[in-house]
């Protein structure tokens, strides 16, 4: 991480096929004022997991979760810059939402090398269609059982 502080960058891109070009240009306007992001974090991206490949960023690593019941709208997409360890990726089971979580290790410069310290980001879209208690039940279950593991 640049600085000892992660960076990062989130977006309702609302289709990333759409909207491409434009995030592209936008980054690189960002470089090149001196502003880099360790994560691009983007949702209702609108894209199938078979498709990323069609959409990539220099010096990231791609994680997805796209929209399963056959709607286009939904999904989210985070590019990790390819120097961060990933140490997991999975899939979130919400109600009413689009869930990636990503866990990443790293080591405090104050602590031991051994006494490693884990992150875990939680990136979603919410289906405004569906229940918001459910999905806020839902998202407090899962915390919850985050916490315990």
């Amino acid at each position: 991480m640049n600085n000892k502080k992660l960076k990062i960058l989130c977006a309702n891109i609302r289709s990333l096929n759409a909207n491409y070009n434009e995030l592209l240009l936008t980054l690189q306007s960002l470089s090149e004022q001196g502003l880099e992001y360790d994560m691009i974090a983007l949702s209702e991206t609108w894209v199938k997991s078979e498709n990323l490949k069609l959409f990539p960023i220099r010096n990231y690593v791609v994680y997805n979760t796209a929209r399963m019941d056959g709607r286009r709208s939904g999904g989210v997409v985070l590019f990790v810059k390819n120097n961060l360890e990933i140490v997991k990726n999975e899939t979130v089971d919400i109600l009413g939402a689009n869930v990636l979580r990503i866990k990443m290790e790293y080591s405090d410069e104050h602590v031991c090398l051994d006494d490693r310290k884990e992150l875990s980001l939680y990136l979603l879209y919410r289906d405004c269609s569906a229940s918001k208690e459910l999905f806020v039940e839902s998202l407090e279950q899962v915390i919850k059982n985050a916490d315990t593991k």
